[in-house]
Formats: C-alpha cells, sequence, structure tokens
C-alpha cells in the first residue's frame, strides 16, 4: 500500500486569486437548447419584466413620459455590455454568467462578491415579479380584497421599506413555477414561448388602441393638479437619468441567456446571436410602447403596480383591458420562469466549485435539472416576497444588475490579453497560435463561422512573433483594469460632489485627471500589449479594449443614480459575500481542495515529475 502524504496548502494570496477556466469543467446538464430558444429565453425574460411591470411604475414615480428618452439611453449605454456579453459567450462553451467569467480572471474572492451581487439581483427580481403578479391579480380579479384586508392590519405598523401588502399569489406563482422548473428546462422553453407570442399580440393591440385613443396633450402637456409637475419632464433630467438606470434591468435577459450556454447545443455559435437578437428586438418594443402608455393616458393618472389594464379602464375598454391582463399575468409567470432558470444554474455552478454548500449542486438523474436550487430559491424568493415593499425592490434589482454587467465589461479585457495555457494549446489539434499587438492594427469583429475551439487573433502572424508579447502582460493588463475600476468609482463620486462639501472647487479638476489617466491606461494596453482571440471564434468585440471600458463607465454612472438606500443595502452585499467567503468558501473551495488531495506517494512524484 502506497505512503499517504500531505501537500503543502496553497498560501492565502493564492487562494484568493487563484482562477477556474469554466472549460475545464465537465457539465451535467442536458444540451437541448437551439438559437430558437435562447433567443425565446431572453425575450421572455426582458419583455415582462420590462413593459408590463417596470415601464408603468417609472413612468407613475420618477420619469414621467420622459420615460421614453430613459429607454434610449438605457439601450445606448447598455450596448456596451451586450458585445461583451456576444464576445465572452462565443469565447467558452461551458457554464456562462458573469460568476464564471469573473472566477477565471479576478480570481476567487472577487467571484463570490460578484456572485453575491448576481445572485440577490435574481432573487429580488424574483419577489419583484411575483408581487407584480399578484397585484395585478388581485386588482382585477378580486377587485383590491387581499390588498385591502393586509394593509389593514399593516399599514400603521410596518416601515415604508418593508411589504405591508402581503399577497398569497405572488407565493403561489413562486411554486408553480418552481414545480414546472423542476419538471425540464425544454418545458420552460415551451411554456415561455406562448406566453411571449401572446404578449407581442397584447402589446400590439394596445399601440393600436393608443393611436386610436389618444393625445399628444397627455404625453407633453398633462400637469398633476397636486404637485404642478407637468410637460414630458415633470421629474426633470434627473427623473430621466434614474429612470435610465433603473430600466437598464428591463434589457438584462441577455443574462438569462448567457446561463443556458451549457444546455445550449451549439452555445459559441447560438449564444452571442441570440444576445444580439433580443437585445435589439426589445429594445424596439421598449420604446414603442412606453411612448403609446404615455401617449393613452395622463402620466399621473397611471398607476405603479397596474398600469396599462387601468389605463384601458379609465376609457372604457373592458375586453381589452381582460386581454391585457391575461398577458400581464402569463407573461409574468414566463419571466418568474425564467429567472427561477437563471439562478439555479448560478447556484449550481458556484457550489460545484465549492465556493457555497455543495448541495445547491445536486441534479435530478431524470431530467439533469439543479433541482434543490430551484427549490431553495423558490424559498428565499417568498420570503423576500413577504418582507420587502415593491418601490425598494425596483433598485434593489437594477443595482444588482448594473454591477454584475459591469465585470463582465472588465472581465473581457483582461481574457483579450491572456494568452492561451499550454493545455489549451494542446487541445487545439496543433492549430497554430496567432497574436498580433492592437497596435499592429488589423481589428475586425462580427459574426464568424463556428468551429472546434482554438486561437486565433484579429490578424496572423508567424508562430515565432507569439514569444515577443510582454512579458507577465496578463498581471499588467489585470493591474490596470483594477486601477481603471478604482478611477471610475473616483469619477462618478466626483459627479456627485455637493458643493457643500469643502473639496467642491476641486471638483472638475478631479475629474480631469481621473479622465486622462484612464484614457492614458487603456491606450498603454491597446497599444503595448498583445491582443488573443479564439480560431473561429463566432463573435469578437469591436475596439477592445474602449468599448467595454467605456461599458464599465456609463454602468457605474447609472448606478450613482439610483436611490441612496438601495446603495447601502448593495453595500451590506458586498460585506456578507465577504464574511462569507472566508467563513466557508475559503476551506471548501474544489480548487484548493485538489490541490490538498495529493494524498499518496505516486501523486506527489507524478506531480513533481511534472512540474
Amino acid at each position: 500500500m502506497l505512503e499517504r502524504y500531505n501537500c503543502e496548502p496553497p498560501g492565502f494570496v493564492e487562494r484568493v486569486t487563484q482562477t477556474n477556466n469554466p472549460e475545464n469543467k465537465e457539465q451535467d446538464l442536458k444540451r437541448c437548447l437551439n438559437l430558437f430558444d435562447l433567443t425565446v429565453q431572453g425575450l421572455s425574460h426582458m419583455l415582462g419584466a420590462g413593459i408590463f411591470i417596470l415601464t408603468p411604475s417609472v413612468i407613475a414615480m420618477i420619469a414621467g413620459p420622459g420615460l421614453v428618452f430613459s429607454y434610449i439611453i438605457s439601450g445606448a449605454v447598455i450596448i456596451f455590455t451586450v458585445l461583451s456579453y456576444m464576445d465572452m459567450g462565443a469565447r467558452y462553451k461551458g457554464i456562462g454568467n458573469a460568476y464564471t467569467y469573473v472566477y477565471s480572471t479576478f480570481g476567487e474572492l472577487m467571484a463570490i462578491l460578484i456572485s453575491t451581487f448576481f445572485v440577490f439581483e435574481v432573487l429580488f427580481g424574483l419577489g419583484f415579479l411575483s408581487v407584480g403578479f399578484g397585484n395585478n391579480f388581485d386588482r382585477f380579479l378580486l377587485n383590491g380584497w387581499m390588498r385591502n384586508t393586509t394593509l389593514s392590519y399593516t399599514e400603521d405598523y410596518l416601515p415604508d421599506y418593508m411589504a405591508r401588502n402581503i399577497n398569497p399569489m405572488a407565493i403561489i406563482l413562486l411554486i408553480i413555477c418552481c414545480t414546472i422548473n423542476c419538471i425540464g428546462v425544454k418545458q420552460v422553453v415551451i411554456f415561455n414561448t406562448i406566453a411571449l407570442f401572446f404578449a407581442v399580440g397584447a402589446l400590439t393591440m394596445f399601440c393600436v388602441i393608443s393611436a386610436i385613443y389618444g393625445s399628444w396633450d397627455h404625453f407633453a402637456h398633462s400637469t398633476n393638479p397636486e404637485t404642478g409637475q407637468g410637460g414630458i419632464f415633470p421629474y426633470g433630467w434627473e427623473g430621466i437619468a434614474m429612470g435610465a438606470a433603473i430600466v437598464v434591468v428591463s434589457y438584462s435577459g441577455f443574462e438569462t441567456t448567457v446561463c443556458l450556454s451549457s444546455e445550449a447545443v451549439n452555445a459559441q455559435r447560438d449564444i452571442p446571436r441570440a444576445v444580439f437578437l433580443s437585445y435589439f428586438i426589445v429594445g424596439f418594443i421598449y420604446i414603442t410602447v412606453s411612448f403609446c402608455i404615455a401617449y393613452l393616458a395622463p402620466w399621473y393618472t397611471i398607476s405603479k403596480s397596474t398600469g396599462l389594464p387601468n389605463a384601458l379602464r379609465e376609457i372604457d375598454l373592458i375586453i381589452p383591458m381582460y386581454i391585457i391582463i391575461a398577458a400581464i399575468l402569463l407573461v409574468t409567470s414566463s419571466v418568474t420562469l425564467c429567472t427561477l432558470t437563471t439562478v439555479a444554474r448560478i447556484l449550481f455552478v458556484i457550489a460545484d466549485d465549492g465556493l457555497i454548500f455543495k448541495f445547491f449542486s445536486t441534479v435530478a438523474q431524470c431530467n439533469k435539472v439543479p433541482i434543490i436550487g430551484t427549490i431553495v430559491s423558490t424559498l428565499i424568493a417568498i420570503l423576500i416576497t413577504l418582507t420587502l415593499s415593491y418601490d425598494i425592490l425596483i433598485h434593489l434589482v437594477s443595482g444588482g444588475t448594473l454591477l454584475t454587467i459591469t465585470s463582465v465589461c472588465l472581465v473581457l479585457i483582461v481574457v483579450s490579453y491572456t494568452p492561451p495555457s499550454d493545455d489549451e494549446e494542446d487541445e487545439e489539434d496543433e492549430g497554430e497560435i496567432q497574436t498580433t499587438s492592437a497596435a499592429e492594427g488589423g481589428e475586425q469583429s462580427g459574426l464568424n463561422s463556428g468551429g472546434h475551439t482554438s486561437y486565433r487573433t484579429l490578424e496572423s502572424v508567424n508562430e515565432g512573433d507569439k514569444k515577443e508579447y510582454v512579458k507577465g502582460q496578463v498581471e499588467i493588463v489585470t493591474g490596470c483594469v483594477v486601477a481603471y475600476a478604482v478611477l471610475v468609482a473616483v469619477f462618478t463620486i466626483a459627479l456627485h460632489w455637493p458643493s457643500s462639501i469643502p473639496f467642491y472647487p476641486y471638483r472638475l479638476a478631479v475629474l480631469v485627471v481621473t479622465g486622462i489617466t484612464m484614457l492614458s491606461m487603456l491606450i498603454y494596453i491597446s497599444q503595448v500589449h498583445v491582443l488573443y482571440t479564439r480560431r473561429n471564434q463566432s463573435f469578437v468585440c469591436p475596439c477592445i479594449p474602449y468599448f467595454p471600458a467605456l461599458g464599465t463607465l456609463l454602468n457605474i454612472i447609472l448606478f450613482s443614480f439610483l436611490d441612496v438606500s438601495a446603495h447601502s443595502i448593495i453595500f451590506a452585499y458586498f460585506i456578507g459575500g465577504t464574511i462569507f467567503y472566508f467563513c466557508y468558501g475559503y476551506f471548501h473551495s474544489t480548487l484548493t481542495v485538489e490541490k490538498q488531495k495529493l494524498t499518496t506517494q505516486e501523486d506527489v512524484v507524478e506531480a513533481e515529475g511534472q512540474s
């Protein structure tokens, strides 16, 4: 029998910075989704959350008719993130999401922090969606009976940020969606497809009604008699900016799409295409429908939770109202299904890496669904539904979304300048590893034909030139990206400096210095370091590192316009995620455990021979 050894455990810095390539992991999920399925999943998530629930709320409370411009601004800002997700989805065939991307680049500690934002963003989204479903069900099918009953007991005793309206229908919806998810992901896609086409038909009907019964005066000249606020921008440009920061979550369905990479038949080809199609289609629908809502009725009369059907009731169109109600209930159910699918798979990946409790990675053998993660996510969402108010959920979901998608933009910069490892080179059928410096030009982008996973570059050069990349370029680029993120935070804080603080006269100088420094870093990266992509990668983000860096800056600026209470709660996520990592993930990480598992003399000798 071989004598057993315990290897030297990795040190603190090595543990918190160790990375994990998502393609090195074998996934036990069924690959059954094609381009149509992936696009429908993204559209279903975007369409339901943005149009039927979020849009009336933001028009009524934050932006007024100017929400049309908020959607335009938000769509223009998010395009840089969309391009980053398309590139990352084309690079990796394994499970794709912000967590796996950060883990493969910045290491364990940053990965668990981003996953904290990501998971809670999705869980709060589940609460937001289910509450919206329950409000519409109660308002139009039960005439507000449940709301009036619960408010009589809770209104005088609970603070504003807590849920005063306990709605059983929200809980029932979550339980039904959990059951469907446990049956299988293909069944989720079928239900979402039906809901999506019904929703598009209902929205088309609504737009036609708005064109017939609406008025330009409603859109441009309505004034709230109680506050005196009116016009297209009743809350000013600050309301437009806050509206853009909130509705950015409406475009976040592409995160749902990339989370299904491990269940896509051809992920590297179909994920970028599905992301682009869903973004383009939904962007058009958002802008059109938000205009039609404000065109049909004065903005201050729109209910924050039952906006579309309530507007139709005001003009006595009862049958169209019930059609819209049916669409809201169906699509909200669909989005809840999509969101629950997403969070269960996120928990599956994190648990598989050993950073959270291992039972979250349990997969049902009959249909390959992460069943424990699905059930636990549902229970947490029910708790959120019962405790937090509808208004605060809006800001929390948007804040988590902005921080999560920002991390992917930063990751893309680093991975684009990371050469392939020796193992990856060996797996490429001895394909030539090609490199180029961005300074040499030749940048291109777009959708290319799919193929086997191999590294290529934007311009072909000799194999010998590969050796010329700057030594340690990955560490240098990573350091520049981290410094850039810090400067973005400083720049954003300077934008909001109040005139009362002592340093206000230096505000312009801080903005100029940080802006020049950020630009200098990007120029240094692009001119000095070698840019890598993969052979036959189906999409390459243009203008790396400038587009991902611009996406980072714009996302954080939008984040700064959210409610201060949302900033505080998200900071609490940060603290909580850090504590949990050092209490559990630091000791149970799969990478750390594997490094400590060279327990036999044979393993040790073999490892020493390979080193």
